[in-house]
């Protein structure tokens, strides 16, 4: 019902009422119901509709007249639907201005109204342009110091597919003012609105206003709910079509908004904004700025968020401006409803942001690393969530991270970025990372991880690959730093100023933000304290993975391309390697090329060469599980490689040198390595003693080394070995009921030349047999060999044959020794291993010499016959320490027929080198 509409029938009602005051004496009940009659028939006929009265009833004093039960409605031709009802209506006025006799102010008052109004599609919310004039000149008649005044009233207004509201203990007070205007003040204690924009409950709200022709103008105006607290002031122009000037100021807690966020966003903070502007023609209009306080998102805190607001048909935040992480965010961002859904774009740039705090939001757990990152990039998103996420731009960080071995290294990374749902695209990077170099590509998945395609880099691998560590886990229970803990009250939200009814213009939008600068604080990140540039990184924390393991041990300089992932399953990596100057315990092994794929702690080798020199090589395949106690399955073809590496990898001690040839096997686990091999080594030095080559069959556990028909070959001489031995120092005991392992030996034909060097350096002619066994272990071997020698030379004196046993004890050999053509025997120790001494005690019986035999250029006729005691102690490997002492009770001498005898003992010392008479 319009205004105009309402004004006549509140006039006829009145006339109506002062009939019948004027007859109530004579027919009071007759005049009720005539009155009541004619009342329904005037009100239908002003408002368009039927409208019923229940009962009516009159006071005389003061003049009063009382509709009870009012029900009115209304039907539009499209649709629309208007009813109304009221428990009661009344109205109060001097008894002269019922009678017409006094043009005096009336008082209206309505007791619990209830107003229900269905829009059909299209129709629009203004009134007839018509219907203005026609109000205001009814405005005009009203009297002076008349009133309305509606108590617990509820509204209902439902747009057809549009929006809908509801609002209860609806509270109106309003009468003329001069000039035709209506002013009074209006309330409502609880309300709801439903449609675009979701749901919000809990509402309430006040203004004052004034209504005259055409307008109407809303001044203290507040509207609350939970979180949410909105001021300002409207003038609504009531002619078609609707328009709005004005300007509001709200408050509101940003998780009241996370309908309008796509999912996980979690916002979190404090909002405040002003706008000033219009809506006409059902467009939108306005200017203003927006600030947020302790802005959260995604659980990553922002701190303080401002920016000019813009709004048309869409929402434009332009010149952003935001101080975070260390850094600062500007940039711009516009809010669209695009084909029914919030669609927002951006354009951003970040500077300075702190590496080390993104990291730590992203569950960082790699090594330490400070420094900065840059980014610059347009984005889009909608209501839909992560899965629309679209747009690109450039990401670059500088700063420093923490190797595996401590040492503070440079990072450079500098990528294209491309978005696409919950994927992140990297393209054209660059890397430098302590002396890795490379390019790359390759996606961020959430879930999944990184996944990285390298490209020409050159470096050392295990730098980087900290870097690529698995997100850490929070632990249960952890609170969020965007949550308060439990029983801490979140800050109380923002409140708009309360309604009141008096007057006053409220603030310009521009003036709500100070022209000072505001200090920002960051809610999850404390001050950071100022630190000496050598504590700029922490120590890493967490274990390396085994492939990190073996590539540091290796050390040496790497060359890779390949797909590098670090995901759930931890650290893989497909691809080329190329190593080089690589070692292993300290033990050069030459350079590395080779195909691998390394996924869940398993590295497979496609096909992989270790070179040490152009001749010699490993061809290997194969794989290692390094999960729980792991696993090794390697295939190698060994192509003249030194043994002193391949023994260190499997952990062997042995004094054995050489170029390896045959194939190889390896098993058993990563830290506890078995195996079978056919090996061809030539030539090879065996404790000293150099052979042409060995050949024959290895079986190796971790503990123990078996030999299956291993020949030495020296010249025309062969050595078999046969048997097994531990080769690991400590005891072994052999199972229950078995015998301890040990080596057979047999060999003939050894040329005793090659001996020479094991023996000091001291020259030596002969040809050596050997019968005997080792046991005992390699670094401690022992042993019963007996060893006959034919023709010995010793620095080229004749000695005869040699019949010889030796018992190996440990470090050291018992031996017996007997010369019988020199009359000579001899027992003692013999050191085993450089430096060891010998202690050995001999006895000459009737030992004839030559003259070439005791000195060389001394003439053939020559002659010394001795006989008595020797002793013989000191390092064999240098002579000059060797000490000696031989006690001659016989000593004889010819030189030129001349025979000199000696009359009593003789002694004769060795020290410094020197003898001593």
């Amino acid at each position: 019902m319009t205004r105009g509409r309402w004004t006549a029938f509140t006039l006829t009602v009145v006339a109506v009422a002062a009939a019948a005051v004027a007859g109530l004496p004579r027919a009071k009940r007759w005049g009720e119901e005539a009155l009541r009659r004619s009342i329904e028939r005037r009100a239908s006929a002003i408002l368009g509709g039927p409208v019923h009265v229940g009962g009516l009833h009159v006071e005389i004093y003061p003049a009063t007249v009382h509709l009870e039960a009012v029900d009115a409605s209304r039907h539009g031709n499209r649709g629309s639907e208007a009813t109304g009802t009221a428990d009661e209506v009344s109205l109060r006025a001097g008894l002269l201005t019922f009678l017409r006799a006094n043009h005096g102010p009336l008082t209206v008052k309505v007791k619990r109204p209830h107003l229900q109004v269905q829009m059909a599609a299209g129709r629009p919310l203004g009134t007839a342009s018509d219907g203005s004039a026609g109000a205001a000149a009814v405005l005009a008649r009203v009297p002076a110091g008349s009133s309305l005044e509606v108590r617990d009233g509820v509204v209902e207004i439902d747009l057809a597919e549009g929006p809908g509201a509801r609002f209860e203990g609806v509270l109106l007070e309003a009468g003329p003012q001069p000039g035709g205007v209506i002013a009074g003040h209006s309330e409502f204690t609880s309300g709801a609105y439903h449609g675009p924009g979701g749901d919000w409950p809990g509402l309430s709200g006040a203004a004052d206003f004034q209504a005259k022709a055409g307008e109407v103008r809303f001044d203290q105006l507040a509207i609350h709910a939970e979180g949410i607290a909105i001021s300002g002031r409207a003038t609504v122009a009531t002619g078609a079509p609707l328009s709005v000037e004005g300007a509001i100021d709200a408050g509101i807690e940003m998780d009241k908004l996370a309908r309008f966020f796509p999912d996980g966003a979690a916002p979190s903070g404090r909002l405040k904004t002003s706008l000033t502007g219009s809506l006409r023609d059902g467009k939108p209009q306005a200017r203003g700025d927006l600030d947020v306080a302790d802005l959260t998102l995604w659980g990553l805190t922002l701190g303080r968020l401002r920016s000019d607001l813009l709004v048309d048909d869409a929402i434009h935040l332009k010149g952003i401006r935001a101080h975070f992480l260390g850094g600062e965010a500007t940039g711009s961002a516009d809010i669209a409803l695009v084909k029914g859904r919030l669609q927002g774009t951006s354009d951003l740039r970040l500077d300075g942001i702190d590496a080390a705090q993104i990291l730590e939001y992203a569950g960082w757990g790699g090594p330490p690393l400070t420094g900065t990152i840059h980014y610059s990039g347009r984005h889009s998103v909608d209501s839909s969530g992560l899965k629309s996420l679209r747009g690109s731009g450039v990401i670059d960080a500088v700063g420093h991270f923490r190797s595996p071995r401590g040492e503070e290294l440079p990072l450079e990374v500098t990528t294209d970025l491309s978005s696409e749902g919950d994927t992140i695209r990297l393209v054209n990077g660059s890397l430098r990372a302590g002396s890795t170099r490379a390019g790359f590509s390759g996606t961020v998945t959430r879930g999944e991880g990184i996944r990285l395609k390298m490209s020409g880099g050159t470096g050392n691998l295990a730098e980087i690959l900290p870097l690529f560590a698995p997100p850490k886990k929070k632990p249960a229970g952890a609170v969020s730093k965007d949550q308060p803990p439990a029983g801490k009250p979140r800050p109380p939200a923002p409140q708009a100023r309360p309604p009141g009814h008096a007057a006053g213009a409220v603030r310009p939008a521009a003036n709500r933000i100070s022209s000072q600068a505001q200090s920002v604080v960051y809610a999850s990140w404390t001050p950071r304290v100022a630190a000496p540039a050598a504590d700029r990184v922490r120590a890493p924390a967490g274990p390396e993975s085994p492939l990190e393991k073996a590539l540091q041990s290796l050390g040496g300089r790497w060359e890779w391309d390949g797909d590098l992932h670090y995901g759930r399953g931890g650290l893989e990596f497909t691809g080329t390697l190329r190593g080089s100057d690589l070692t292993y315990d300290g033990t050069p092994i030459g350079s590395l090329q080779g195909r691998v794929v390394y996924r869940a702690e398993v590295l497979t080798i496609e096909e992989a060469v270790l070179r040490r020199e152009p001749d010699a090589a490993v061809h290997l395949d194969g794989r290692i599980d390094f999960r729980g106690d792991g696993a090794v399955g390697i295939n190698a073809e060994v192509a003249r490689f030194p043994l002193a590496p391949i023994l260190k990898v499997v952990g062997m001690a042995a004094p054995v040198r050489g170029p390896l040839s045959g194939h190889i096997a390896l098993g058993g686990r990563p830290e506890a390595l078995t195996g079978q091999a056919h090996v061809d080594v030539s030539p090879i030095v065996v404790a000293g003693v150099e052979f042409d080559a060995l050949q024959g069959d290895l079986i190796f556990t971790p503990d123990l080394l078996e030999m299956r028909s291993v020949t030495l070959a020296q010249g025309s001489g062969r050595l078999a070995v046969e048997g097994r031995i531990p080769y690991r120092e400590g005891s072994w005991l052999p199972q229950e009921g078995g015998t301890p392992p040990r080596l057979s030996l047999s060999g003939s034909g050894l040329d005793l030349a090659a001996w020479s060097k094991a023996a000091g350096g001291v020259p030596l002619k002969g040809t050596a047999s050997i019968e005997g066994w080792v046991g005992g272990t390699l670094p401690a071997p022992e042993g019963s060999i007996a060893v006959r020698v034919e023709g010995v030379v010793a620095r080229g004196m004749p000695l005869g044959d040699l019949d010889a046993r030796v018992e190996l004890s440990h470090d050291s050999a018992m031996i017996d020794l007997k010369m019988p053509g020199r009359g000579l025997t001899a027992s003692g120790t013999i050191g085993l291993g450089g430096g060891k001494p010998v202690d050995l005690h001999g006895i000459l019986s009737a030992t004839d010499l030559s003259g070439a035999d005791i000195l060389h250029g001394w003439p053939e006729g020559a002659h010394v016959s001795l006989a008595g005691e020797i002793t013989l102690r000191g390092p064999l490997a240098s002579p000059e320490a060797l000490e000696g002492r031989a006690a001659l009770d016989h000593f004889r001498t010819t030189l030129g027929g001349v025979v000199l005898d000696a009359q009593g003992p003789v002694e004769v010392t060795l020290a410094g080198g020197a003898l001593k008479l």
